[in-house]
């Protein structure tokens, strides 16, 4: 009788499981979706049929000289003002995606360094495409933008899954 008990339990137990499973799998397959549509539009806005939104061609290998540039037009020159708010924090908001929903369609083990190779693979990939296609400008401070969108992404992945935790 205590052995039957046990067996429906277990039984009950694996099809609970196995629910759960197949729940998040669908779960995941939404996530996927959501980030292919994402990466998607983000192909698009950089990289559209004209080549880039910027159409002056060119090279910036110096480290914070762009961001230097707009943050002193933020500062001082209120008609570009709005055009360098856009760049900077343009470039940093269009990247927090991926750093969220890398990690949510990846193993989640060890998504940190996943998440910043994969960063480091698709912003080089863009820059080196503008580079190459001469379509935008190769902009190192780009680079430093857009992986700083991808951190804040993942440190809201991170805050999130600790709160479903404690939930």
């Amino acid at each position: 009788r205590m052995t039957r008990i046990r067996y429906n339990h277990v039984m009950t137990k694996n099809r609970n499981k196995r629910a759960i499973d197949r729940q998040s799998s669908r779960i995941r397959l939404v996530w996927y979706f959501i980030f292919l549509v994402y990466l998607a539009i983000i192909i698009y806005i950089l990289i559209d049929a004209t080549g880039s939104l910027d159409k002056n061609p060119g090279t910036n290998l110096v480290f914070f000289e762009e961001i230097r540039r707009f943050w002193n037009l933020i500062r001082f020159d209120e008609q570009n003002r709005v055009l360098a708010l856009q760049n900077l924090f343009g470039n940093i908001a269009i990247f927090i995606p991926f750093g969220f929903f890398f990690p949510l369609v990846t193993n989640r083990r060890l998504t940190g360094l996943k998440t910043a190779v994969a960063a480091i693979a698709s912003v080089s990939a863009i820059e080196l495409y503008q580079l190459v296609s001469n379509s935008g400008i190769f902009d190192v401070d780009d680079f430093i933008l857009n992986w700083s969108g991808v951190l804040i992404g993942w440190l809201l992945y991170k805050a999130m899954s600790g709160l479903r935790r404690l939930a």
